[in-house]
């Protein structure tokens, strides 16, 4: 994730509102990435519970996409809620592979836990916003 927003030329010079846009830019960017690797993930597999987890994974990633969409143009307040509800998306599929039989890894748990921690980032970002 670091080099990701190193990289990012906008960083440098980005004041909190431009931090918050790139941070919810990144996570769109990143469900993208997701719900176009989902796709290729299930002709890898063979087990029905594994196709029906990671396609409930690619419906909740496209409807966090759908939320993320309108972030740009909420209030603090809004955008903060549609990332919490996403958050919590993330966090159920994630818990689906992790506390359900069969445990396994989530085959996209190296980009939602990007997007986790990018949430994260908005959260104190706005935070610091709101209390100023």
């Amino acid at each position: 994730m670091g080099n990701k927003a190193s990289v990012n030329e906008r960083t440098a010079t980005a004041d909190p509102n431009g931090l918050v846009l790139i941070s919810i830019s990144l996570n769109t960017n990143l469900v993208q990435t997701i719900v176009n690797r989902i796709p290729d993930i299930v002709k890898t597999l063979t087990d029905p519970l594994d196709i029906t987890r990671i396609q409930n994974c690619r419906t909740d990633y496209i409807d966090i996409q759908g939320k993320l969409s309108t972030a740009y143009t909420k209030y603090y307040q809004e955008m903060l809620n549609l990332l919490r509800d996403a958050l919590i998306k993330i966090v159920e599929r994630d818990d689906e592979y992790r506390l359900n039989p069969p445990i396994r890894e989530s085959p996209i748990a190296d980009v939602s836990l990007e997007m986790q921690k990018l949430i994260d980032i908005t959260f104190v970002i706005v935070g610091e916003i709101m209390s100023t």
